[in-house]
């Protein structure tokens, strides 16, 4: 038999191994290649580098006993000042600031846009809107989970995801059953 592999009673259950093997790398290279997909389609909605994506999704990768991978969409909402200067809207009463280092032997400072707390409450006069001894917080945007469930996007990475795993699958199992 030319090209082909033989089995033998013998390596059976090794050749059912290795074919484990190659299905598993199959996956996880079309996880890959999906990961990629789906960052280009959420950066580009969105409109930030497709790096600031890339770090908030995770592959969770098939082994030999479980063939099963997954993509997931996860990370915090994106600071508003990640966004292009285009993109960000209005707030009123909202400005630039440097933060200092918010823990004890951390060097790097945060910049970030803020917007003072207004109190509920103000019991007599109160403090100015602006006064600087109110409480400040950071503007946020969208999250890469929020934006990774719109139809277009998951049709696209799920099609590229089959795509590529139609492409590796043979090649794949081809190698690992090789040596076996």
């Amino acid at each position: 038999m030319a090209g082909g592999v033989t089995i033998t009673q013998n390596n059976v259950e090794k050749v059912f191994r290795q074919i484990s093997l190659g299905t598993a790398r199959a996956l996880n290279r079309s996880m890959t290649t999906a990961k990629t997909q789906a960052a280009r389609d959420v950066a580009a909605n969105i409109g930030v580098m497709k790096v600031l994506v890339r770090d908030r999704l995770k592959i969770e990768k098939a082994t030999v006993n479980n063939l099963e991978a997954t993509l997931l969409f996860t990370g915090k909402r994106f600071r508003v000042i990640d966004l292009p200067a285009g993109q960000r809207e209005h707030v009123p009463h909202s400005f630039l600031a440097t933060m200092p280092a918010s823990r004890i032997g951390q060097s790097k400072r945060h910049t970030g846009i803020f917007v003072r707390k207004i109190p509920l409450l103000r019991k007599g006069r109160g403090l100015p809107r602006s006064s600087p001894q109110l409480p400040i917080r950071e503007l946020y945007a969208v999250s890469v989970p929020y934006v990774a469930i719109k139809q277009h996007i998951l049709e696209s990475t799920l099609e590229v995801a089959q795509e590529a795993f139609e492409k590796n699958v043979a090649h794949d199992v081809q190698f690992a059953a090789g040596g076996a």
